[in-house]
């Protein structure tokens, strides 16, 4: 599917498809395997995964997720935490071992990047069918976990008003 990327290369896809300096993003390197992305209002901290070995794939997706959760803090309510690795289809089904609940609790971005574009990974179809397939209910992460109740009072009230 792609050439195997250098850091630099995959850092020069990131910034020329996703995060272009025309748009007003700023890129820095804090390490070797990260970089940090801010556009004043919005920020990402993203670990690229670079290695396209079959062997330890897995493996190395928990490291670069194990670095996020170092560096994250509930100070910080603009950043996305996000891991970025060759656009293959061996890694979008790496991708696809991470439970959308994850994905929406830490605000947890997946990009899969080539030298021609980078691709957010789950987009809204695939993340919708995920939900289907896997039948993960994840209503209350949208809706606050005493809904019914404030329903309930809602529709209480408008019945007394009438």
């Amino acid at each position: 599917m792609t050439k195997r990327l250098t850091p630099k290369q995959l850092q020069k896809a990131l910034r020329k498809h996703r995060f272009p300096a025309d748009d007003g993003w700023t890129m820095t390197t804090p390490t070797a395997s990260a970089i940090a992305v801010t556009n004043g209002s919005e920020s990402f901290n993203i670990e690229m995964i670079l290695d396209q070995q079959r062997a330890g794939r897995v493996d190395q997706l928990c490291t670069a997720l194990g670095r996020l959760l170092l560096t994250m803090r509930d100070h910080e309510p603009t950043i996305t935490w996000a891991v970025a690795a060759p656009h293959t289809d061996a890694w979008l089904e790496t991708f696809e071992k991470i439970p959308l609940r994850v994905l929406a609790t830490f605000r947890l971005a997946l990009m899969l990047a080539d030298h021609d574009r980078v691709i957010e990974y789950p987009n809204d179809y695939e993340y919708d069918e995920r939900v289907l397939l896997d039948d993960e209910d994840l209503s209350d992460l949208v809706l606050p976990s005493d809904i019914d109740d404030e329903l309930d009072a809602l529709l209480d009230g408008d019945m007394n008003n009438h």
